[in-house]
């Protein structure tokens, strides 16, 4: 991006789009932030929870590719904001691959895997870090799903790709408990709730990075640990830690009251640090 002035024309007439990808974008507001600092990233963008309508083929019961969201995280959910409140083909195509994923797996992944490597090849022609988020709204454990490529079969996508830094935030506790069990090149930050704080701390003392959403304004600590401005770019895995990942409310995040969006910090006097660690 240099210092080129970014607006959304030049998003949606797929200035940064890379061509010739199935499943992943180059081409959102998430992955531009990180070409300045080196990164060229591609992003999943499912359906979250159950709104693609994809069923169990045994239960009959729809699929929720959010199991660990919490009722204020559905509600504040930036799956309706953005450009796709603009451009409804998006969603439409985030439904699609929802779909794809649960009706036909081997074809998904398939799919997957070449997007990856082309992304791979990219990075490497334009001398950028590749990078790959695979929850951009979802929360699914990839790191436990087998795939197979050319014959040979990988216990997860990611040791497929050892050369690619796959990142993704995560709500459910499952995914966190035994970092000896995440592939060395996927990094998971937790992601706060308004019914997590416990897991949150806990994590913290592990050195897990912990994502909080706070209101108008990120204050220098949190818990005694440092904010780090989430939304300054995307890529999780070049952060430092333990600290707490800041991101500022959006949209319906906005209007939130029942404390998934962190307010105290804005009575507090400028420089004053943020409530103690417990």
């Amino acid at each position: 991006m240099g210092k080129d002035k970014f607006n959304y024309s030049q998003l949606t007439a797929g200035k940064y789009k890379l061509s010739g990808l199935s499943l992943l974008t180059t081409n959102s507001l998430k992955t531009i932030k990180g070409l300045d600092h080196g990164i060229l990233s591609g992003i999943l963008y499912l359906a979250p929870h159950t709104t693609a309508g994809a069923k169990d083929p045994d239960s009959g019961e729809r699929i929720n590719v959010c199991s660990g969201a919490s009722p204020a995280c559905m509600k504040a959910c930036l799956y309706r904001s953005g450009a796709s409140l603009i451009y409804r083909n998006i969603n439409e195509a985030r439904i699609r691959k929802t779909k794809l994923l649960f009706s036909d797996r081997d074809r998904f992944l398939s799919e997957l895997a070449g997007d990856i490597a082309k992304i791979e090849r990219a990075g490497e022609r334009r001398n950028l870090i590749p990078a790959i988020r695979l929850n951009g709204t979802s929360d699914l454990a990839w790191e436990r799903i087998p795939i197979e490529i050319n014959g040979k079969r990988y216990r997860s996508i990611m040791q497929a790709f050892p050369a690619v830094s796959f990142y993704d935030y995560t709500k459910r506790e499952d995914r966190i408990s035994d970092l000896r069990k995440l592939p060395r090149n996927y990094t998971l930050v937790f992601s706060r709730s308004e019914i997590n704080d416990r897991a949150c701390k806990l994590a913290l003392r592990k050195g897990i990075n912990v994502a909080i959403v706070f209101y108008k304004k990120l204050p220098a600590s949190y818990w005694s640990f440092p904010v780090i401005n989430g939304d300054l770019f995307d890529a999780r895995f070049m952060d430092p830690s333990p600290a707490i990942v800041g991101l500022k409310a959006k949209a319906h995040a906005k209007k939130d009251r029942s404390s998934f969006v962190i307010r105290d910090h804005i009575e507090a006097e400028s420089g004053e640090l943020a409530p103690a660690f417990a």
